[in-house]
């Protein structure tokens, strides 16, 4: 194993500028490192992995080649070559020192020069760290101090000193687990710490120049947070939220302060408990909430974090977490911005329903649809008819076309039947599936027209029938909801009034009902203009007293829109009335077509005879 000394980047200034305003990066930067001049950040074009360096004066620098992995609190970016790692000075953008790994190592982790790696040895892995000594040479130094028989994997840690390296080892199928803290200076373990009730790896983990921070489980498997302050064999252990379980969190320290966050949130169908971007302090549990999310976290130099995240004020973009001066609590200012809005945001006005509709034409389809800025969103239209309040719901759960692109068509029904003919209004909601930000709205209004057709007293262009329950409420079923019911659900009905019982004849007409109670009153029972059947008293309407003239009354099918025409009296003469939208006379509009009398009846005493 050699060091180069060839540069590989080209050089930039080592100087850094107070940041004035948010750096640009591209759609899709996640930060993988951050050092004192700048940060190391990775994002896609096409289907390529693209590393750049960004100075926080906005400086970028793409990187050439790759992969390249992160030197955690440094200015150093380390290109992974096979099993070749160059370590990158990317304040001159020289080459460092390149360590060769061939047939023994495998690469765990770097800090500064330091490369930290693994080594089978029997049926033992030794952990290793790679330096650079005098005149270049490559110095391999055996970590001592660990316990035995443990795999070890190294974790996050802001302290440039010290390695924070996790373990585990699984003996009959009972998991044992530590932590432990190694010296870079002496490559000896100084502080090791159990972790209890973990049947699975630990995560997460972080270690600072003061803390070391875990999570674990209780005995009955619940999270819990423990805390250890370096230097010190002593852990304090609270209880933690039911999530921390279910996820590997983005995690950090800084200060007295653990930051974390459900790295899912945001592309989530559904909130998570642990969603926004949470310090908590690991001396009083006093939570602040800092970002609405984050995806990842790094620590820095100066002991502060830099998060991939978003807020609702600034959107997407990478965050700078610091220790507020005199307070001593985090703050959070913007570093760099993607362009990409965190809350639920339109790309356009919506198209919705306007103007006047003709849904009789065949294969009606009212178009509606929204492009909104992401896909886990929930979008419906809501329609509602504004004499009845009868209202409709449009729903789609995710985009139908494109990305982004929700359509709503609408199919001219309402809670399963056919829509009235009237005003409408209508409003369309995006709600955000993640919890993250406020839903959008928009409302407008609009009119559906139809023709009249046979037996349609809702003008909605489906039939009617007309029931009378046993105590004498009146219903009114449409017809046209029952091709889309399924067996199990019950048919919807309008309910006109009660007291219908006192009619002994109840017939429908083209624009309502005509009914005749016990003393032989006919009762004129119309629709509104609006399509609506407002109850009784305030539509009836005395028509004429005939004493039982009419024994029998029935429509007009020839004339569905005029009264009924058809009566047969006492003597069973069939009588033909011209529907008229008034009737004041018995005998106004009246006809006689024939008698229908049966050939032979007896006379009842005193009835005067039929002729």
């Amino acid at each position: 194993m050699t060091a180069p000394a060839r540069a590989v980047v080209s050089a930039v200034s080592a100087s850094t500028t107070t940041q004035q305003e948010a750096i640009s990066v591209p759609i899709g930067t996640v930060v993988l490192s951050g050092g004192p001049t700048g940060f190391l950040s990775r994002h896609k074009e096409a289907e390529t992995d693209v590393y750049t360096w960004t100075r926080y004066d906005g400086i970028p620098t793409v990187l050439p080649g790759g992969p390249y992995a992160a030197n955690p609190g440094t200015d150093i970016a380390v290109r992974i070559d096979g099993t070749t790692r160059t370590f990158l000075d990317m304040t001159t953008g020289a080459e460092l020192v390149s360590y060769d790994l061939s047939g023994f190592y495998g690469a765990l982790g770097y800090q500064g020069t330091t490369l930290v790696a693994s080594k089978r040895v029997g049926d033992q892995w030794e952990l290793h760290l790679l330096d650079k000594g005098d005149q270049g040479r490559i110095v391999d130094r055996v970590v001592t101090g660990l316990p035995q028989g443990m795999t070890w994997r190294i974790a996050q840690n802001s302290d440039p000193r010290a390695l924070l390296l996790r373990a585990f080892k699984v003996t009959d199928g009972t998991w044992e687990q530590q932590l432990a803290v190694v010296d870079l200076t002496s490559a000896s373990a100084t502080e090791t710490y159990d972790v209890l009730n973990n049947n699975n790896v630990v995560r997460p983990i972080s270690g600072s120049w003061t803390h070391v921070v875990w999570q674990e489980r209780d005995a009955a498997g619940k999270p819990v947070l423990a805390v250890a302050r370096r230097g010190s064999q002593e852990i304090s252990r609270s209880n933690w939220l039911q999530r921390a379980n279910e996820t590997t969190l983005a995690f950090g320290l800084t200060g007295d302060w653990a930051v974390y966050s459900d790295p899912n949130a945001f592309t989530a169908v559904r909130p998570f408990g642990m969603a926004a971007v949470t310090a908590q302090s690991l001396v009083t549990g006093e939570t602040i909430q800092l970002l609405a999310h984050a995806t990842a976290m790094v620590p820095t130099g100066d002991g502060g974090l830099i998060v991939t995240g978003g807020t609702i004020e600034h959107g997407e973009g990478l965050y700078r977490i610091a220790l507020e001066t005199n307070s001593g609590t985090p703050t959070v200012s913007v570093l760099a911005t993607t362009g990409v809005p965190t809350a639920l945001t339109a790309k356009a006005e919506p198209l919705a329903p306007s103007g006047v509709i003709d849904l009789d034409q065949a294969g009606t389809k009212v178009p509606a649809a929204w492009t909104l800025s992401r896909a886990n969103a929930r979008v419906t239209l809501k329609l509602v008819h504004t004499a009845t309040r009868v209202s409709g719901t449009v729903t789609a759960w995710a985009p139908t076309t494109g990305t982004t692109d929700f359509r709503l068509d609408w199919d001219g029904l309402l809670d399963k039947f056919p829509a009235y003919r009237g005003a409408y209004t209508w409003t369309l909601k995006a709600e955000p599936l993640n919890g993250i930000g406020p839903a959008l709205e928009r409302s407008g209004s609009f009119s559906v027209t139809r023709a009249p057709r046979p037996h349609d007293f809702d003008g909605n262009a489906s039939p009617d029938v007309f029931s009378r329950s046993l105590t004498g409420t009146l219903s009114l079923y449409d017809v046209g909801q029952l091709r889309h019911l399924t067996f199990d659900e019950t048919p919807r009905h309008t309910k006109i009034g009660t007291g219908w019982n006192a009619y002994d004849r109840i017939v429908p007409t083209g624009t309502g009902l005509v009914a005749r109670d016990k003393t032989g009153v006919l009762w004129s029972y119309e629709r509104k203009d609006d399509a609506t059947l407002t109850p009784p008293p305030a539509s009836w309407r005395r028509m004429e007293h005939l004493r039982q003239a009419h024994q029998r009354l029935r429509p007009d099918r020839r004339r569905p829109k005029r009264p009924p025409g058809h009566g047969q009296d006492r003597c069973a003469v069939a009588l033909h009335r011209q529907g008229r939208r008034r009737l004041r006379t018995p005998t106004q509009g009246r006809r006689r077509l024939g008698h229908l009398q049966p050939a032979r009846r007896h006379r009842q005493p005193g009835r005067r005879p039929c002729r």
